[in-house]
């Protein structure tokens, strides 16, 4: 029939919209049963993101505030061997940099008769020197170490809030709680879609 009527055109761009239509129908039908399977998920998974979203993860937030504890938990040890170097080595009257002052003045005056001795009294100079600037490092070091009970009690809230999601998530370190945040909300923005795209 569409030879005798001569429509060989009309045919071909039927063919061609026939073909259009039937792929949209099996789009349309493989987006529905995404939809179907996305309902049943989108609860489950709308609930992880809330969690996860609520407990405010941060990349490297878990390591940072394990190094971080481990300096609060030890700050009096630190404090207390600070406090005793910078006292043994300059503060009291015979602190190591007095004794060995007192050592230096006369080995500098016989140096100057004997000169194999020039470059051993120079090594205790500059051992003098180092003591020096060894105490004044360890003076600003004592100045930052902290004591706050209030942040310790936060960190130690914090890491157990990542281990009891670590645990719940079934993964090994705080960066992976991370990215599996992101993996579930860009899962529930696609489903967001398929309505759309339907």
């Amino acid at each position: 029939m569409d030879e005798y009527a001569d429509c060989r055109d009309e045919l071909q761009q039927y063919q061609a919209q026939l073909k259009i239509v039937d792929s949209l129908s099996q789009q349309i039908a493989e987006l529905e049963e995404k939809e179907r399977t996305a309902k049943g998920q989108w609860e489950y998974l709308k609930f992880q993101v809330d969690e996860l979203d609520k407990a405010g993860l941060q990349a490297n937030e878990e390591d940072e505030l394990e190094q971080e504890l481990n300096l609060l938990q030890h700050s009096e040890e630190i404090r207390e061997a600070l406090g005793g170097a910078i006292e043994l080595l300059y503060q009291v009257d015979n602190s190591i940099y007095n004794q060995l002052s007192e050592v230096i003045v006369p080995l500098r005056k016989v140096s100057t008769v004997n000169q194999n001795l020039g470059e051993s009294v120079q090594g205790l100079d500059e051992m003098l020197e180092q003591i020096k600037e060894s105490t004044f490092s360890f003076q600003e070091m004592l100045e930052l170490v902290e004591t706050d009970p209030q942040r310790l009690a936060f960190i130690e809230e914090r890491l157990a809030m990542y281990h009891s999601l670590k645990l719940k998530y079934q993964v090994q370190s705080g960066q992976e709680l991370v990215d599996l945040y992101a993996r579930i909300a860009t899962q529930l923005t696609e489903f967001d879609s398929l309505e759309e795209n339907i």
